[in-house]
């Protein structure tokens, strides 16, 4: 689709802002992964910016007058909303790291704009997947389906993403397979480093608006 849609060939597909947004608001419903929302003590103790950012947060909750179980509760609620009604920020972060990786071949930042866009729509679908997961375990035969149950987490969260991430990265790079895999794992860490600064993004627009 990436390909296509920057040689121009765009009236069969949904434009990419819109595929992200269609599968962004079923996320926003199932919202299958805590990754994007942490809880309060795991922002404030388990993160690599927690030290620094930490005074604030103690600042923070002093001032609302609150212990920390209530506020933590406040914090919560807000978090989920915000993190899922600006999901469309981790976009331009991933991008940039993808931009510094293709420039040789692909020089134009909207070209990795759009990919990234098509990318993590389908990274969005894949975790949406992980609510199905205990509905398959219990319709299962077994007395103990935890196992499966985790290979299918694995495989929705991480296995399919990556194996998704080399398959487009070639396809939108055209580069050998080997390439291709490191590439493709870049993509995956681009997004993690993403993920890093939004989880910090996140904490700041939460403690500014509870």
């Amino acid at each position: 689709m990436t390909v296509e849609y920057l040689e121009g060939k765009r009236n069969k597909f949904l434009s990419p802002i819109t595929l992200f947004l269609f599968f962004n608001l079923i996320y926003f419903f199932v919202n299958p992964l805590s990754d994007y929302s942490l809880a309060l003590y795991d922002q404030m103790y388990s993160q690599l910016y927690s030290e620094w950012t930490l005074p604030w947060v103690e600042n923070k909750i002093e001032s609302t007058g609150l212990d920390f179980g209530s506020y933590s509760q406040l914090y919560q609620t807000a978090s989920d909303n915000i993190s899922k009604s600006i999901m469309i920020l981790n976009i331009p972060i991933i991008a940039l790291f993808v931009y510094m990786m293709t420039f040789s071949k692909r020089k134009f930042y909207f070209d990795n704009l759009i990919f990234v866009f098509h990318i993590f729509s389908i990274f969005i679908f894949s975790w949406t997947q992980i609510g199905w997961i205990k509905l398959i375990g219990d319709a299962l035969p077994i007395t103990d389906d935890s196992i499966v149950i985790d290979i299918l987490g694995l495989f929705f969260t991480m296995v399919l993403p990556v194996l998704y991430s080399i398959l487009s990265i070639k396809k939108f790079m055209d580069v050998k397979w080997h390439w291709s895999i490191v590439l493709g794992t870049g993509v995956m860490i681009s997004i993690i480093l993403a993920n890093l600064i939004y989880r910090l993004i996140i904490l700041f627009v939460t403690l500014w608006v509870t």
